[in-house]
């Protein structure tokens, strides 16, 4: 039913209330111009954008308004990386604005859009540090969020950023260990500045460890070296797993380092939940919304499954496993011999490579429409203006 028949607020207005604030795992120029996404912030509470290689891959593939913007920039000799770093700043400096109320509304706590840094960089501490700077000073909004990899070297990285004002979303978070690394990052960047009043979110990535773990246990079944009891653990790690992090994430910012900063007018790191996307058709399509809805986090959903919960998502406090039963969860897993930091580092190579293989895509899509674009002299793109004038650096 409706929400003007039944004059109740919808699912994801009633998780924003709850404290799990839905940011939209998606972005792209039809989103913007059609008025989509104002309707999301302003009817459901969304309140950020996420992005990475992939959503602008599939958008600029799709067709969604990118060829004359494409032709201008190919006219005026643009090429490489340069044609999609256009697109993809554009987008993100229009959503920035769309969400400017709510940012300003909630105190800078909300109302941030996500960039990502190229996945090449994600060993490459300086390298991350130098683009990250790039991409901050291009978009030039206060509400904008470069997302790092959380790679040793992203980790240096995101020190040196938080340090010199950069705000930052720590991506591809997969156990509690290496959220500590982030979290201890964050405050010595904060500790380094002399107005801690930088922002961060540190990115835990739930359905994807779920996929590995269940691979896991099916394949130990399988060759005969677990017992096939064990099956009924698939399906728990990831929820599991956002539990202790969470309650990890609560021990931490009653450290007096982190209150400290927080005392001072500093933000804490907040916790953001990512890949809510079940990997596995026999979970249910808001399995992991519903599980990881924790006061005082993020959840960035990706479209389908933002809608999906607004049909028919429940939010209660109930629905994400209890510490106690998060931990025998894990317990049991390790006792099997899948350990939760094992995962992880597969994980995150899995998840690096496939970040890298999208970017490689992106360029391929980018440079084949560019090439097929005809010639229309006289086209003007959404909103451009003379390349002299228009704010994007050539």
């Amino acid at each position: 039913m409706s929400l003007q028949a039944t004059d109740q607020p919808s699912s994801l207005v009633r998780l924003a209330e709850f404290g799990c604030v839905p940011f939209l795992d998606a972005l792209d120029r039809s989103l913007i111009a059609s008025g989509e996404l104002r309707r999301l912030i302003e009817e459901d509470r969304v309140s950020g954008v996420t992005t990475n290689p992939v959503i602008f891959g599939n958008a600029i593939a799709s067709g969604q308004g990118y060829e004359a913007d494409l032709f201008r920039l190919v006219e005026q000799g643009t090429s490489g990386d340069e044609l999609f770093l256009h697109l993809m700043v554009d987008d993100v400096r229009e959503a920035a604005d769309l969400l400017a109320a709510v940012y300003d509304r909630s105190g800078r706590r909300h109302g941030y859009v996500s960039l990502e840094v190229l996945p090449e960089l994600a060993r490459d501490a300086e390298g991350t540090v130098e683009m990250a700077r790039e991409l901050w000073a291009r978009v030039d909004r206060p509400n904008l969020l470069i997302k790092v990899p959380a790679t040793p070297e992203g980790i240096v990285a995101v020190e040196e950023l938080i340090a010199t004002g950069v705000n930052v979303n720590v991506t591809t978070i997969f156990s509690v260990h290496t959220y500590e690394d982030v979290f201890w990052a964050y405050v010595r960047g904060q500790q380094r500045r002399r107005v801690p009043d930088v922002a961060s979110v540190a990115s835990f990535f739930v359905s994807r460890i779920d996929n590995g773990v269940d691979r896991a246990i099916q394949d130990r079944v399988d060759l005969g070296t677990l017992d096939p009891s064990y099956l009924g653990l698939r399906g728990q790690a990831a929820l599991a797993s956002t539990r202790l992090v969470y309650e990890r994430y609560r021990e931490l910012h009653r450290l007096p380092d982190t209150r400290h900063i927080l005392d001072r007018g500093g933000f804490p790191q907040r916790l953001l939940w990512a890949s809510m996307l079940p990997r596995n058709d026999a979970y249910p399509d808001v399995k992991y919304v519903e599980g990881v809805a924790f006061p005082d986090t993020i959840a960035t959903i990706p479209m389908a499954t933002l809608n999906a919960f607004r049909d028919h998502g429940v939010v209660d406090a109930a629905l994400p496993p209890s510490r106690e039963a998060a931990e025998r969860t894990i317990g049991a897993l390790a006792a099997a011999g899948i350990t939760m930091d094992s995962v992880a580092s597969q994980l995150l190579e899995l998840v690096l490579a496939a970040f890298q293989q999208a970017i490689v895509d992106l360029r391929r899509v980018v440079a084949g429409k560019a090439q097929q674009i005809p010639v229309q002299p006289d086209a003007t793109p959404r909103g451009s203006q003379p390349a002299a004038e228009s704010g994007t650096c050539a």
